[in-house]
């Protein structure tokens, strides 16, 4: 079994295709410096296959990008990452918002509130409400308790960063966890519904088979055995429950189609400097239908008027 080395990131640029340790998630995001040409992760992958602009809007390519806001949702997933794959510097990166300031409940619009907001920004720290800290702790109690955790699924090494170059564009991947050998990925993933039918939904409606697809086209790209790419969903609310789920090789396969295919966009986009909508690179006025199901219950409800 091949054994997968790294690189320990020295704060240069990278001209060269590899695993990395030391890059801080923040410089992976954003840094437009950290690779020697455009680089794209699998998110932005995935927003250029739903539409070009979803993408260009917030890259950190774009000059004149909207920041995106954060919400509860998104920083609860941040921290629950950070909490259930034990990575270090929670106290760094992230803060528990007090339920009560100077001996008074907390009020998001009182002067102290405020300031405490601001002061949590400046410090570049992620705050998140006392619920969630609540419930990542028991996620994370969940997760150390099953079995498939137990026999050894999530050991292997965390922040690390691949990178692989296709053609003139890098792609990058951050799987939660390297495989120390081998090459059997498991990806966290918090959801609202752990049923059959939800996860199945949300695997598509998320790109996450895009997102594994991704994962193993840098893995091979660098030379190395993909096994496969597991899913492990935590229900975010009692009673907690643990599931994991193998992406199927034809959907990685769809994925990875699905990702080329957004690669030659990019590089249309790029040779254009433009990044479209849906309606692509030549828009057209279109013809759009009203639902069938609206259609059809329109025309019964006439019918029975006409026929009074």
């Amino acid at each position: 079994m091949k054994t997968v080395k790294e690189t320990v990131w020295n704060g240069q640029q990278i001209v060269e295709p590899g695993i990395y340790a030391g890059v801080p998630i923040e410089t992976y995001h954003h840094d437009v410096d950290l690779l020697d040409s455009f680089g794209i992760s699998s998110s932005g992958i995935r927003q250029v296959d739903d539409r070009p602009s979803a993408y260009w809007v917030h890259s950190p390519y774009n000059p004149e990008r909207i920041e995106r806001d954060a919400t509860e949702a998104l920083n609860f997933g941040k921290a629950a990452h950070h909490l259930l794959l034990g990575e270090s510097g929670f106290a760094q990166h992230f803060a528990v918002r007090p339920a009560s300031i100077a001996g008074k409940p907390w009020q998001g619009n009182r002067t102290e509130c405020k300031d405490w907001m601001a002061d949590q920004a400046k410090a570049g720290r992620t705050v998140i409400l006392p619920s969630q800290i609540d419930d990542i702790r028991r996620m994370r109690d969940s997760l150390a308790a099953h079995p498939i955790v137990q026999a050894g699924a999530l050991n292997g090494r965390i922040e690390r960063s691949m990178f692989a170059k296709f053609d003139d564009i890098w792609m990058k991947a951050r799987p939660d966890v390297i495989p120390n050998d081998g090459g059997d990925f498991v990806d966290l993933k918090t959801a609202a519904s752990v049923d059959d039918d939800s996860l199945s939904k949300t695997i598509f409606s998320s790109g996450y088979h895009v997102q594994g697809a991704v994962v193993r086209m840098v893995w091979r790209e660098l030379g190395l055995p993909f096994g496969s790419f597991v899913l492990a969903f935590l229900e975010k609310s009692a009673p907690y429950e643990v599931r994991f789920f193998e992406v199927r090789a034809q959907d990685l396969d769809l994925g990875e189609r699905q990702a080329r295919a957004a690669l030659q966009t990019v590089k249309e986009c790029r040779k254009q400097g433009v990044w479209p909508g849906y309606d692509g690179f030549h828009p057209s006025v279109l013809n759009i239908d009203i639902p069938q199901w609206a259609r059809t219950r329109t025309e019964t409800t006439l019918a029975a008027k006409e026929a009074a």
